[in-house]
Order: structure tokens, then sequence, then C-alpha cells
């Protein structure tokens, strides 16, 4: 692969869906629920391990936190960004919010800016999975037989890629550019180590992902991992 390097100049943002689109998506595929989950945790990493009992092992790996976003904070942040945590993850943040480190050094990965400490940030964070793919597209001659016939023009390579990513799950940013898919609306999600297209399977969910990421145990889960519409293919 050619050797990367800084990220693309086009900036793209979300678009809204066709209804009818999204309705296939939200619908059909995940038969996702409108309203927000109810709290148990079956079968997942939160029956493992209590978020308490998470936050209190980061810690010990140097992971410092402070209070965790309130429903007003998540509403907000869901209404804004048009997506929805799923509800492992979103307990987890409204637990405590955890900053990588204390540090003023942008060489050093952090965990998602959610409060907007520095703005423009989180946005950057969200559009990295698509600008990354646009950067390949661009120099590594990137682009998935599914899409069909590639474009002359590389604006309309760009925008083939872009609706593909809206059409696709949300990716969430957790820490550095590792990202859990906002769909399905249900805990136990997996994580993604998300790099241009060098993407690769990071967590076989949340718990699974932080015993990878960070220098302290963390219990494994049993179920099988989940298939992420678009993204579990690009992983493979």
């Amino acid at each position: 692969m050619v050797a990367r390097g800084g990220p693309v100049v086009v900036m793209y943002r979300r678009s809204p869906l066709p209804a009818d689109l999204a309705g296939a998506i939200l619908g059909s595929v995940y038969s996702v629920s409108l309203g927000f989950p109810g709290p148990p945790w079956i079968g997942c990493c939160m029956n493992l391990m209590s978020v308490k009992e998470m936050h209190e092992r980061l810690h010990t790996a140097g992971v410092s936190s402070e209070p965790g976003l309130t429903d007003q904070e998540i509403h907000g942040i869901e209404e804004r960004y048009r997506f929805r945590f799923p509800p492992d993850l979103r307990e987890f943040l409204a637990h405590a919010l955890p900053r990588f480190n204390d540090l003023e050094d942008d060489a050093l990965p952090r965990w998602a800016d959610w409060r907007g400490n520095k703005p423009g940030l989180l946005q950057e964070q969200l559009d990295w999975p698509l600008e990354g793919m646009c950067f390949d597209i661009e120099n590594n001659d990137f682009w998935i037989e599914e899409w069909g016939e590639r474009p002359e023009a590389l604006e309309d390579r760009f925008d083939v890629a872009r609706r593909a990513v809206e059409a696709a799950p949300v990716l969430i940013p957790l820490c550095g550019h590792r990202y859990m898919p906002s769909l399905p609306d249900e805990a136990g999600n997996p994580v993604f180590s998300v790099y241009q297209t060098d993407i690769i399977l990071y967590g076989d969910d949340l718990l699974d992902y932080l015993a990878n990421e960070f220098p302290v145990s963390f219990p494994r889960p049993g179920p099988p991992v989940k298939r992420i519409v678009f993204w579990s293919a690009l992983a493979q």
C-alpha cells in the first residue's frame, strides 16, 4: 500500500437520507426500536462486569475521567450528530467520561471529545472514516467491486463512497481511531480500528476492546462477533 499521508482536503458532512432508504436500513436490516432500550444486557459485556468496575480498572491503567454524560447531554449529542449510542456505550459514558490523558499533547490519543472542549474536534473524529476512505480512493486506487464501475471523475468517486458510508451505521469514535458502530441499537457491538481503509476488528465488544487497548484485565465476551453492515466486510 502507498504510504499514508495527511487527511483528504474535501470535507463531507452527513446529509439526510431519503426516507425510504433510511426506513429500509433501520427497519428491514435491523428491526430497530425507536424508543430508548431497556436496561437488561443479556449475553453481552455488561452482564460480565458493571460500568463501575470497568472504570475502576481503567483508572488503574492511567485513564482519568470526569463526571459522566447526563441524559440531556446524551440526547443533545444524538440530536446534533444524528446517531444513537448503543445502550452499553451509553451507560459506560453516563457513569464516567474517560480521558486518555491530562496532557495538552495532540500526539497522544484521546477519547472522543463529547463535551466539546476543542471546537470542531468531535466532528473531525466523526468525519475521519469517510475522509480516510476518500484519501485511499484518490491516492491508493481503493474501490469496492459492489460499488459498480468506477467513475472517471474523482469527485464522483468520492460521492459514491459518501453515499455508501451514509447508508451504513455511523461509526462512533471511542479513543484515537477506534470506533463502535451505532447499529444495531443493542449492546454488544464490535469495535473497529479505522485508519483510512485499513480497517480491522479491534474488539468483539466494548469489554473486549478495553482488554485489547489497555494494560488491564477484562473478562472476554462469549457470544459470536456481530457482523455489521458494510464495515465488517471492509474489516475482512
